[in-house]
């Protein structure tokens, strides 16, 4: 997170001063803006798994699906940034130490609740995070069922980016001071993952739309593997 940026867990004086009287954009930053955005763009690439493996493990990919828009509500339900950027204006404006203080007081305890720099302040997001890595998880396995679609190695990359980043949770738990090491640890298994699956969206999408008057059809063999054929014209009796 970008506490570690700063060795120590930012209050909202900094954010306040980040905010409106220094940096605009670094204080944006503390409060992981670009982290909400990323979630948003997940749920909507979990939404296009869904359509691309759901004939593959109907199932799996409810939960998978359930699991990551959930995730991702918590997570944005739960997000302090309107409020702190709120705070900081009101403190920017502030004439007087007293208002200043009162002001202070109220952006740490909203702090205390969910911190966005910091894992593990804010029960909603943490729990929005653990079902979003969940379902990662979930869709992955899925993946290694999947052929023509995603390759097995898409499946083995989204198993260890997202099953080592959920170790942040027990080791928060169990081992306090090393919990932030899964997240970096994981960081470019994740980044190959997402791509490797926005490949494989964009192959099926050209795929479909190629079919001529047809749409790509998922049909489930009998080993129990995805298979992907585009009915079109030529196909018709």
């Amino acid at each position: 997170g970008s506490a570690m940026m700063f060795g120590h867990n930012p209050g909202f004086h900094l954010f306040a001063n980040m905010l409106l009287q220094e940096d605009w954009i670094v204080g944006l930053y503390l409060l992981e803006v670009l982290d909400l955005v990323n979630f948003l763009m997940v749920g909507v690439m979990f939404l296009a798994l869904y359509g691309a493996l759901k004939h593959v493990r109907p199932a799996a990919m409810v939960v998978a699906l359930a699991f990551c828009l959930m995730g991702v509500t918590l997570i944005l339900a739960t997000d302090q940034t309107l409020s702190l950027l709120a705070l900081s204006r009101q403190h920017a404006a502030a004439t007087s130490p007293e208002q200043r203080a009162l002001l202070d007081a109220a952006g740490e305890a909203l702090l205390a609740m969910d911190n966005p720099s910091v894992l593990g302040t804010g029960t909603g997001s943490s729990t929005g995070l653990f079902l979003v890595l969940l379902a990662g998880i979930v869709a992955s396995a899925v993946m290694l069922r999947c052929d023509g679609v995603f390759s097995k190695a898409t499946g083995i990359i989204g198993l260890i980016a997202n099953g080592v980043n959920i170790l942040v949770f027990p080791l928060l738990i169990l081992i306090p001071s090393y919990y932030y090491l899964p997240t970096p640890i994981s960081a470019p298994f994740r980044v190959a993952w997402l791509v490797m699956v926005g490949i494989g969206l964009w192959k099926l999408g050209r795929r479909r739309g190629g079919s001529k008057g047809g749409l790509g059809i998922g049909t489930a063999s009998s080993s129990g593997h995805d298979t992907y054929s585009g009915l079109g014209d030529d196909h018709s009796p």
